[in-house]
């Protein structure tokens, strides 16, 4: 089930149906992953970044990027590579199960693999890297970056536990998405801003910028706002207060599956990289405003 086929924007070219995959040449390893992909058969995908710590060569994994750089020009020039990209970046999320953090994550592919790969086993690999993403969703939801986090897929994907602090955060954001009124006007940017609040302004057809206070649907407005406040804050307070059971804290609280050295090795030693993350803005953002103060998403 890949995402990347639901990527159909300019920024992002998708390969001519007409374009046979290369079945030879040094690009070998990146099409077989990339077709599987497109078949949604993440099970094949897993299994060879599995087979990685037993067999390098026939699972290339570590030399993937580098081989792209050096050979991509030479072997397919006619071919943009925005595409291959994603499906790779679909292919490393969805076989560390998730892949709900694709896109809320501003992590580059490569970072996220080499994380993965510097460990000693796959289990490991996986853990560590699990551990890493959650801290960073945990960062961005605590700072209101809200943008593509979503509960079903946070669920699925096995992060449930932090489904109850996304909806705390989404409260606090909806609480000061009350419309600015000055003088004669009420504004409308504060609700934009909320996903609550954009769905509010689409179920009252409110498609202004502002409204004068003495409209009646201004009015209207309000009483909604406040009515779904309200529902936000009676739905946090009867949601579970108890993690769930295979959760794992630190004396501090901080969730974890299980913290590695090398985790904290590679935080240390990490170098900036382009590449996937910069083709992956091209379309994020496009079905909500980008977030104040959070670039690159």
């Amino acid at each position: 089930m890949a995402a990347s086929n639901q990527r159909t924007t300019p920024e992002v070219r998708t390969l001519p149906k007409t374009q046979k995959t290369p079945n030879r040449g040094r690009l070998q390893f990146v099409h077989r992953i990339c077709e599987s992909v497109r078949r949604g058969d993440i099970a094949a995908v897993r299994q060879s970044l599995e087979g990685f710590w037993d067999n390098k060569k026939e699972n290339p994994w570590h030399c993937i990027y580098d081989d792209i750089e050096k050979y991509w020009e030479k072997e397919s020039p006619e071919i943009d590579a925005s595409e291959t990209l994603l499906l790779l970046r679909d292919a490393v999320f969805a076989s560390l199960d998730m892949q709900s953090l694709s896109l809320p994550i501003a992590m580059d592919t490569s970072e996220l693999l080499e994380m993965v790969l510097g460990e000693k086993s796959w289990k490991s690999g996986r853990r560590t890297a699990r551990n890493h993403c959650a801290s960073l969703l945990v960062d961005k939801i605590r700072r209101g970056h809200l943008n593509h986090v979503e509960d079903i897929g946070l669920e699925l994907d096995g992060f449930g536990y932090l489904v109850d602090e996304l909806h705390e955060a989404r409260l606090e954001k909806y609480r000061k998405a009350e419309p600015d009124v000055k003088r004669k006007y009420a504004y409308m940017e504060p609700l934009l801003k909320s996903r609550e609040g954009r769905r509010l302004l689409r179920n009252l057809s409110i498609t202004e910028e502002r409204l004068e206070k003495d409209d009646t649907r201004f009015e209207e407005l309000m009483q909604a706002y406040e009515h779904a406040l309200v529902d936000m804050e009676v739905d946090l307070s009867s949601s579970s207060v108890f993690p769930d059971a295979t959760r794992q804290v630190t004396l501090n609280g901080e969730t974890i599956e299980n913290q590695s050295e090398a985790e904290r090795q590679y935080s240390r030693k990490k170098k900036k990289t382009r590449g996937e993350q910069e083709a992956l803005t091209g379309f994020i953002g496009e079905s909500e405003p980008p977030e104040k103060g959070e670039e690159g998403q």
